[in-house]
């Protein structure tokens, strides 16, 4: 440990570290390369179970706490400060989730297409079939 830091201290650091660099996880690697991403911003542990776990989807965290571990999710709170303002937050409700990706689009984004889908879609088990993302990718790719 250095400069007397404790380990906890050091592995927040290394953590932040990790995000900033943007280090690849399996499901970064496999969406490379793919012509669409779709977004699904989401409040908090509750609405986990209802988030896709596929390449094809990517969740964006909208409050600061509560994000899944293992994940490449994005933190929209560290990218747009004031949605850590919990009025701010409730009035742009996903549109914050907009607003945080598109605040750093380069950085964030590589695949030429992008969407955005609720997870409440997910809960209703209204989403996107797996024919449905078919059509719509090779649509994409034609």
């Amino acid at each position: 440990m250095a400069r007397g830091r404790t380990s906890i201290e050091v592995l927040k650091e290394l953590t932040v570290q990790k995000n900033e660099l943007h280090e690849s996880d399996v499901k970064e690697l496999e969406r490379t390369g793919q012509p669409l991403c779709i977004y699904e911003p989401y409040f908090g542990e509750g609405t986990w179970p209802f988030l896709h776990d596929s390449s094809l989807y990517r969740g964006i965290g909208l409050s600061s706490k509560g994000h899944r571990l293992g994940t490449d999710d994005i933190d929209a709170f560290s990218r747009l400060p004031f949605l850590g303002n919990a009025d701010y937050r409730d009035i742009l409700g996903e549109f914050g989730a907009f607003f945080a990706l598109a605040d750093h689009i380069d950085r964030i984004h590589k695949n030429s297409w992008i969407g955005f889908q609720s997870w409440r879609l997910g809960a209703r088990k209204a989403s996107l079939s797996k024919k449905a993302e078919k059509v719509l990718l090779e649509s994409i790719e034609a």
